[in-house]
């Protein structure tokens, strides 16, 4: 959170794509609580690290990011902070040097994605994870696209340019 590219990141998506998927609670100042779960991230004294929170992706993606994805997608919200976590996981997946994938389907997910290259369809055969893909064939159009983006720009301008572009 003191990378200022990344506190951008994380205050975009959940004032912009996250707020929505939140049921309304009365007496909840919506704003107040994202700003004191950014005071909060930003703590260094509450050690929680990145590589605990990539821990299991393989459950983390069905049961969050996905489901708000289609959501989103459903109702024409907007939605690329979100799919560009997804696209994040599909890079490590691939192999990233330095980033060790603790996941217990790491060996089984790493082969599709890898065979893929830049198209996420092969790895979108993981029902178990995505669904079926024909649900929403634009979906994998977006990854594709995010993924191309955070490959040939890298994280920090994917981010940057994501961001710039976000409503």
């Amino acid at each position: 959170m003191a990378d200022p590219v990344l506190r951008a990141y994380v205050s975009a998506l959940m004032r912009s794509e996250v707020a929505f998927a939140l049921p309304e609670i009365p007496e909840i100042d919506l704003n107040g609580y994202i700003g004191t779960l950014l005071e909060r991230f930003a703590n260094p004294k509450i050690k929680d690290e990145l590589s605990r929170l990539a821990r299991r992706g393989s459950v983390k993606m069905p049961a969050y990011l996905l489901p708000s994805i289609r959501d989103a997608r459903a109702a024409g919200r907007p939605h690329g902070l979100l799919t560009l976590a997804v696209v994040a996981w599909l890079r490590c997946l691939h192999g990233v040097e330095g980033i060790e994938i603790s996941d217990p389907r790491r060996d089984q997910l790493q082969e599709p994605a890898r065979a893929g290259g830049l198209d996420p369809r092969p790895l979108l055969a993981e029902r178990s994870i995505f669904g079926d893909p024909s649900d929403d064939a634009g979906f994998a159009e977006a990854l594709e696209h995010a993924l191309g983006v955070l490959v040939a720009q890298g994280p920090r301008a994917a981010i940057a340019g994501r961001l710039a572009s976000a409503p």
